[in-house]
């Protein structure tokens, strides 16, 4: 019967216990990767194996290892390990986060039991979880049974070991499986009891029923006592509000009040990101939280909330517990917490998130126009029915009582809450504290009319008016248009709008680094008549979970061409060939090409000043104005105040003409700005005449000096020796930001079998064609740039890796997967993504994904159009884009290629019949 994947994996563990299975080689998983098998929820971590302690296992092993890394002698196992084997491990491998463990020997077990362990293990799958949720390229692997497990737990010292004891024992109850270890029979105990059963010693044995007579037989060892505390009673008892305030947070009594359905907890110091929204959940009838500026999920009950501060470590989870709830106030403290309403799971997370960013900025639909029209958009595009509703004007008010006003772009979650935002301005770039997680900008979805709309004193609107709809409260949508070529609005009552509309599938989904840049985009590029194009924007380095939201969006949208318009540096680049890895729902999934690329960078030498002085002094590219820098130091316009010009200029006069009150406010002023010039005089940034003439004082030049007296005093070294390494440090960060390092590509290609005996040959074949085909195109940029010249620099040089072609018969496919690193040259990823993006399209038959590129000096799409002054694309210009081609499911372009070829075959056979007859 085929198993269920049961557990998770990288690709690389995948690999490598895919050899090791092909080898031969005897192992059973065990530890925390076993765990995960009983409780999914938890993050892939390394994978434990015991491996057989014998010679000709450990030769398996090697053999196993070569086939994954080639003959590496670091990788080779140590014979001497067979005679005494420890618990301890004996060899790591994989190159990514996550790695696989190699042991001799565990705790709990004998080396000599492995056997026995062995024959009982359980048999599950590891695969890869794709973003779509799906598992894929499934591998079988052993691992300890669960009452050998549970024996493993007990015996580890693992500092979550309680928390996996209760796992295992609850996972026991609901499967109803006894945990009492079966009792292990060494070869020693083995052959003692054969001897004792020997003839030689027939005087020494006792017969079943004469043992009965003489001793009762020993009923077997109930289990232990559990090594965990009762958490339901902990969970009932201790008040999750008074764990937080002995913790250090704060109830944030401005955004807090009695009558609310939750409360907000603020972390008492300074800088800290954490905010808490406590609730009752009706589900459990606890008090529960979640972190709304983390999308990674930090929520649950109080339990949860210990295990994080504590690091996982049970022992002190316990002891805080204890240590609260034996204080003498906790009765009183408990008692002052008020109890809360409770609310259903659905209210919290994105709409909390979307309450207290309402809360905390005054959000505004946009009507100040100036920064944008800044950047060459025109007020037609920004207020398109595409984009109408998904820009705001926000105002953000400090602690000081200084406003701030700013454009922001909304980012949304996938159940449409207002999650976080883009906020932008001149020289300005900001988001809200806390993760984005799958939060992107997008804009506003196409709707038809299903019959026709009755207007205030205008004609009705005819049925099939194509628009978008925007809801603009909780009760009322706008439904925007294009009538007679210019933007038309007409608002709805929510009621009347839901049964009057249908949606209609976009015929091309662009997805861009910003929302500047996709808006940038439609003016470069309009619509062809009757186009419908749906913008998404992630607001940075798209996230896995961003990952997944563009998915479900591309599922939605069939016969949608996805566009690719990314950045035109490295990293722009590196996007753009990831996406290539989303699913498009009209594409062969037995056609598929799926690539997944990462960047490794040199290690920089090391920087004193921000070694010593904090990662603010870290020397960024992209700082070039003293603007820049005082922004970097928080000063939010990038502008000295009249306070700070005062201060500095009149320093020393101040102690001897004004208060003390007075002095010590001007003293705070100056020391704030301190680090932005001490920022600039280390790397060399130019300052304005006047903040110039300020830098020069005496009082300046001072306190400057004085910073680098410190850092250098602190780093041990002299002053020319300072400078000479933050300048080799400045020269390797701009080198590694734009040709060193090197790109780790790994390739997943996929053909169907062919029909025949030697169809897996020719599948293989085919992905092994491209695969020559890609490394020539490769190779021939590198030598024509002269890369090789050191034979011996690894990162000059394109090289391939464990190449392996698997067949897969159930599915019907010859699957082929490779690992291939490069230099990161732009030049080369454009090679990259031109080869990969082809190959995908001819498989599929038709234009599934379009990429769009800027060049390295045109940097990003918002850039052309300002160079542009506004102006669209002229049609010569590589950028522009025709009208959508017509996409098809891939059963409808399979059946027409099948019709094509039965065709050419009918009348090939007519042409031989009719030569025959002549």
């Amino acid at each position: 019967m085929k198993q269920k994947a049961q557990n998770r994996a990288t690709r690389e563990q995948l690999a490598i216990l895919r050899q090791l299975n092909k080898a031969g080689v005897r192992y059973v998983a065990f530890g925390d990767y076993a765990m995960n098998a009983i409780d999914p929820a938890r993050a892939i971590g390394n994978v434990q194996l015991w491996v057989e302690p014998t010679k000709a296992n450990f030769e398996r092993l090697d053999k196993a290892i070569q086939e994954v890394y080639g003959p590496r002698v670091l990788t080779r196992t140590k014979p001497e390990l067979t005679e005494n084997p420890q618990p301890r491990k004996m060899l790591t491998l994989g190159d990514g986060p996550q790695k696989v463990g190699l042991y001799p020997a565990i705790n709990g077990f004998t080396p000599d039991q492995f056997g026995e362990l062995f024959s009982r293990a359980q048999t599950n799958r590891a695969a890869l979880i794709t973003n779509r949720g799906k598992l894929d390229g499934s591998v079988a692997y052993r691992q300890l049974a669960v009452p050998d497990l549970y024996q493993n737990v007990r015996e580890s010292t693992a500092y979550h070991k309680a928390w996996n004891i209760q796992t295992l024992e609850k996972y026991a109850d609901d499967y109803r499986i006894d945990l009492t270890p079966v009792r292990p029979s060494s070869a020693t105990q083995t052959a003692q009891e054969s001897a004792k059963a020997s003839p030689t010693n027939r005087e020494a044995t006792i017969t079943p029923a004469q043992n009965a007579q003489k001793e009762p037989q020993p009923t077997p060892k109930p289990r232990g006592e559990k090594l965990v505390r009762d958490f339901d009673a902990i969970k009932r008892e201790l008040d999750l509000e008074v764990v937080l305030q002995d913790y250090g947070f704060v109830l944030d009594a401005k955004k807090s009040k009695p009558s609310d359905e939750w409360l907000i907890y603020e972390r008492g110091e300074k800088g800290s990101k954490e905010r808490l929204a406590v609730y009752t959940g009706d589900k459990y009838g606890q008090k529960m939280f979640v972190d709304m500026n983390d999308q990674r999920g930090w929520r649950g009950d109080v339990i949860k909330f210990l295990e994080r501060v504590e690091n996982g470590i049970y022992r002190n989870v316990f002891k805080a517990v204890d240590r609260i709830m034996s204080s003498a106030d906790y009765v009183l403290e408990k008692s002052v917490t008020s109890p809360l309403k409770q609310v259903k799971e659905s209210l919290i997370d994105t709409k909390l998130r979307e309450k207290d960013l309402h809360n905390r900025y005054a959000i505004a639909p946009l009507t100040d126009t100036r920064y944008l029209e800044g950047r060459s958009l025109h007020k037609d595009v920004l207020f398109s029915p595409e984009f109408n509703g998904r820009i705001h004007n926000i105002a953000y008010t400090t602690e000081k009582g200084t406003t701030h006003r700013n454009t922001s772009f909304p980012m949304y979650a996938q159940d449409g809450h207002l999650v976080s935002m883009d906020i932008r301005n001149e020289r300005f770039k900001s988001f809200p504290s806390g993760e984005r997680g799958e939060a992107m900008w997008h804009s506003n979805r196409f709707y038809e009319l299903k019959a026709p709309l009755a207007m205030h004193d205008k004609p009705d609107l005819p049925a099939g008016t194509v628009g978008t709809v925007v809801r603009l409260s909780p009760e009322t949508v706008s439904f925007n248009f294009v009538q007679e070529g210019k933007p038309q609005q007409v608002q709805l009552p929510l009621e009347t709008a839901r049964p009057a509309f249908k949606e209609v599938p976009a015929q091309r989904i662009l997805v861009a680094e910003s929302a500047i840049d996709a808006m940038s985009f439609k003016q470069l590029n309009p619509e062809a008549e009757g186009e419908r194009r749906f913008y998404m924007a992630t607001g940075g380095q798209p996230g896995s979970r961003q990952m997944g939201f563009i998915q479900k969006v591309l599922d939605r949208n069939p016969q949608a061409q996805f566009v690719i318009a990314q950045d035109g540096d490295n990293a722009g680049l590196r996007f753009a060939i990831n996406y290539l890895a989303l699913q498009h729902p009209a594409a062969d999934p037995a056609l598929r090409v799926k690539p997944d690329i990462a960047y490794s960078g040199p290690n920089l030498p090391p920087n004193p000043l921000a070694n010593v002085l904090g990662p603010k002094f870290a020397f960024d590219p992209e700082i070039k104005t003293f603007s820049d820098v005082l922004k970097r130091f928080d000063v939010p316009d990038g502008n000295l105040s009249e306070g700070h010009k005062l201060a500095i200029n009149h320093q020393a006069r101040f102690k001897e003409i004004m208060p003390d009150d007075y002095v010590k406010v001007s003293v705070e002023m100056v020391q704030s700005v301190i680090p932005a010039f001490t920022y600039a005089r280390a790397y060399g940034i130019p300052m304005p005449e006047e903040a110039g003439k300020l830098a020069q004082s005496e009082y300046m030049q001072m306190k400057v000096g004085n910073e680098f007296r410190v850092a250098r005093e602190r780093a041990m070294i002299s002053p020319d020796e300072m400078e000479q390494r933050i300048q080799h440090h400045k020269d390797a960060k701009l080198e590694k930001d734009l040709y060193s390092g090197v790109n780790k590509l790994e390739l997943e290609l996929r053909q169907p079998l062919s029909p025949g005996g030697a169809g897996a040959d020719i599948a293989g074949g085919r992905n092994e064609a491209f695969l020559h085909r890609f490394m020539d195109e490769m190779n021939r940029f590198t030598k024509q740039f002269n890369y090789n010249n050191d034979p011996n620099d690894k990162e000059k040089r394109v090289q391939e890796f464990q190449r392996e072609t698997l067949v897969d018969p159930d599915q019907g496919q010859a699957v082929t997967r490779t690992r291939i690193h490069f230099p990161n040259d732009g030049r080369l990823l454009v090679k990259a993504l031109t080869l990969l993006t082809d190959e995908i399209n001819n498989r599929q038959g038709q234009s599934l994904y379009h990429v769009v590129r800027p060049t390295r000096q045109q940097k990003d799409f918002n850039d052309i159009l300002q160079n542009r002054q506004g102006e669209a694309l002229p049609d010569s210009s590589p950028l522009k884009m025709g009208a959508p081609p017509l996409i098809k499911p891939h059963t409808e372009i399979k059946a027409e290629q099948t019709a094509q070829r039965e065709t050419v075959q009918s009348a090939s056979e007519s042409a031989r019949t009719y030569k025959a007859k002549l």
